[in-house]
């Protein structure tokens, strides 16, 4: 349940700016994991630090939104996940498709200079003159 005002039992605070922000933040914070999680992050860890500030306003009595912290922390934390998952999955690839990219260069570099060979072969030695 809400936190109810002190002055007046049948209103509740409003909600804290702090969990609003949390809660936009952590929902940037998703669709973002796939600009190579960096936002994410940032979005994602700045979200957690504003609701952990919000719930300690919610615990003082000075503001409410106890909903939207939660959600903002969920979502904080669903889109750090998601950047941790794409930064694996970055490496992974990486780590996969590069030895394989390199043998494929080399294949082809090595065909091309074949062909150039082929097509223009090395000029004749020029006579030597006595």
């Amino acid at each position: 349940m809400e936190n109810q005002n002190p002055d007046n039992n049948n209103t509740p605070l409003p909600a804290s700016g702090l969990a609003i922000a949390s809660l936009v933040l952590g929902i940037c914070s998703i669709p973002t994991c796939l600009c190579y999680g960096v936002p994410s992050l940032i979005c994602g860890i700045i979200g957690l630090i504003l609701a952990h500030s919000a719930s300690q306003q919610v615990a003082a009595g000075t503001a409410g939104g106890q909903g939207l912290i939660k959600a903002g922390r969920i979502c904080s934390i669903i889109g750090l996940v998601l950047s941790v998952l794409y930064w694996i999955f970055l490496a992974v690839m990486i780590a996969v498709v590069a030895p394989k990219m390199k043998d494929q260069l080399k294949h082809d570099f090595d065909k091309q200079a074949q062909h150039d060979a082929q097509q223009n072969p090395p000029p004749a030695p020029a006579p030597s003159q006595p």
